[in-house]
Protein backbone atom coordinates (compact mmCIF):
# COMPACT_ATOMS: atom_id res chain seq x y z
CA UNK A 1 0.00 0.00 0.00
CA UNK A 2 2.98 2.06 0.78
CA UNK A 3 4.82 1.02 -2.09
CA UNK A 4 2.15 2.40 -4.39
CA UNK A 5 1.72 5.36 -2.53
CA UNK A 6 5.46 6.66 -2.79
CA UNK A 7 5.02 5.57 -6.28
CA UNK A 8 2.51 8.12 -7.39
CA UNK A 9 4.30 10.90 -5.59
CA UNK A 10 7.38 9.76 -7.29
CA UNK A 11 5.96 9.97 -10.46
CA UNK A 12 3.88 13.31 -10.17
CA UNK A 13 7.35 15.03 -8.58
CA UNK A 14 9.24 13.94 -11.58
CA UNK A 15 6.75 15.08 -14.22
CA UNK A 16 6.63 18.49 -12.33
CA UNK A 17 10.64 18.78 -11.68
CA UNK A 18 10.91 18.01 -15.41
CA UNK A 19 8.27 21.15 -16.28
CA UNK A 20 10.25 23.16 -13.77
CA UNK A 21 13.49 22.43 -15.22
CA UNK A 22 12.06 23.43 -18.62
CA UNK A 23 10.80 26.51 -17.62
CA UNK A 24 13.87 28.28 -16.35
CA UNK A 25 16.07 30.55 -18.38
CA UNK A 26 19.33 28.97 -19.91
CA UNK A 27 22.23 30.38 -19.42
CA UNK A 28 24.74 30.97 -22.18
CA UNK A 29 27.70 29.57 -20.40
CA UNK A 30 29.68 26.18 -20.40
CA UNK A 31 30.09 25.14 -23.93
CA UNK A 32 26.61 25.21 -25.38
CA UNK A 33 27.76 28.92 -25.03
CA UNK A 34 30.93 28.59 -26.63
CA UNK A 35 29.66 26.88 -29.46
CA UNK A 36 26.57 29.00 -30.19
CA UNK A 37 27.62 32.01 -28.96
CA UNK A 38 26.90 34.65 -26.49
CA UNK A 39 22.98 35.10 -26.84
CA UNK A 40 21.63 37.37 -25.16
CA UNK A 41 19.50 37.09 -21.96
CA UNK A 42 16.12 38.59 -22.33
CA UNK A 43 14.28 37.39 -19.10
CA UNK A 44 10.71 36.31 -19.65
CA UNK A 45 9.76 36.77 -16.34
CA UNK A 46 9.07 39.62 -13.70
CA UNK A 47 12.13 40.60 -11.75
CA UNK A 48 12.97 37.61 -9.05
CA UNK A 49 10.71 35.01 -10.60
CA UNK A 50 13.55 33.75 -11.69
CA UNK A 51 14.48 33.03 -8.05
CA UNK A 52 10.95 31.78 -6.68
CA UNK A 53 11.09 29.44 -9.21
CA UNK A 54 15.08 28.70 -8.53
CA UNK A 55 13.30 27.39 -4.90
CA UNK A 56 10.30 25.22 -6.21
CA UNK A 57 12.73 23.46 -8.63
CA UNK A 58 15.09 22.78 -5.41
CA UNK A 59 12.22 21.53 -3.23
CA UNK A 60 10.43 19.33 -5.83
CA UNK A 61 13.90 17.49 -6.24
CA UNK A 62 14.60 17.25 -2.78
CA UNK A 63 10.97 16.14 -2.37
CA UNK A 64 11.06 14.16 -5.30
CA UNK A 65 14.65 12.19 -3.82
CA UNK A 66 12.84 11.53 -0.40
CA UNK A 67 10.14 10.33 -2.13
CA UNK A 68 12.43 7.82 -4.33
CA UNK A 69 13.85 6.65 -0.68
CA UNK A 70 11.06 5.54 1.04
CA UNK A 71 9.68 4.10 -2.06
CA UNK A 72 13.03 1.69 -2.38
CA UNK A 73 12.89 1.18 1.10
CA UNK A 74 9.40 -0.12 1.51
CA UNK A 75 9.55 -1.68 -1.92
CA UNK A 76 12.79 -3.85 -1.10
CA UNK A 77 12.45 -4.35 2.71
CA UNK A 78 9.29 -4.53 3.52
CA UNK A 79 9.45 -1.83 6.62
Amino acid sequence: MLTNIFYGLVLIASVLLVGLVSAQTTKSEGLSGAIGGGVQSSSKYLPGQEEVLQKYTTWTAVTWMICCLFWYLFANHRL
